[in-house]
């Protein structure tokens, strides 16, 4: 949700959102489910950069708070696992984010196209300090860079295109291509025993995502405007 006051040329703006997802991939039994909840608000201002019949370009400049309840499993990893979910873990991060809002129409109005990259460059992340008490011994036994703790505040990209087009007056395909840039996922927290042994290693490396993520999709359905 987005609430922007649009009677200056800088507008302010104020900004809600909540994420989740339906299958946790931490989850040895892959359950539905909704893990991990995710939150983010934003403040800041915003200007109409190109505002005409055909385009509209929108650039948003403010500072983004993220919180996030993760639910942690541990197993016995025999073919039937024994599954306890462990305490719920909260992670927060802060930064600064840059948002580009893009629509267009080509083709004689054909085709609509809606695009947002969202730059975030975390300045506070609740896992770094925690990772940086780690030593790079520890790390590496558990198959993790030595440097992780930096992954946490690295520039987070996400990319997202979206096409539509109309076959008939009630017939619509949209394509979507979606790139995602998050080498850290600040979502799981790094959980350490009392004998300083990480108890979430294979969490902790599916969290890692250097090369980012790409999802690509095209959908065919009906549509009707009022």
């Amino acid at each position: 949700s987005l609430l922007r006051y649009t009677e200056s040329g800088l507008n302010p703006y104020l900004s809600v959102r909540f994420e989740s997802q339906f299958i946790d991939q931490t989850d040895p039994r892959k359950d539905f489910t909704l893990n991990p909840l995710q939150f983010r608000e934003s403040v800041g201002i915003s200007r109409t950069l190109v505002k005409n019949d055909e385009r509209e370009w929108i650039v948003r400049l403010g500072f983004a708070l993220n919180q996030s309840l993760r639910d942690f499993y541990i197993y016995d990893g025999t073919a039937d696992p024994i599954v306890d979910m462990v305490e719920s873990e909260t992670a927060t991060s802060g930064g600064i984010e840059l948002i580009f809002d893009y629509t267009s129409q080509y083709f004689d109005d054909r085709v609509d196209y809606v695009g947002q990259l969202r730059l975030y460059q975390p300045l506070i992340d609740s896992n770094k300090s925690d990772i940086e008490d780690l030593d790079a011994a520890t790390l590496i036994a558990a198959g993790l860079d030595e440097d992780l703790a930096d992954y946490t505040t690295e520039l987070d990209i996400d990319f997202k295109n979206t096409f539509t087009t109309s076959i008939t007056s009630a017939l619509n395909v949209e394509v979507v291509v979606h790139w995602v840039y998050d080498k850290y996922d600040s979502t799981v927290p790094v959980l350490v025993d009392d004998e300083g042994v990480i108890e979430n290693p294979e969490a902790a490396q599916i969290a890692i995502r250097k090369k980012g993520q790409l999802k690509q999709t095209m959908s065919i359905g009906l549509a009707h405007r009022f």
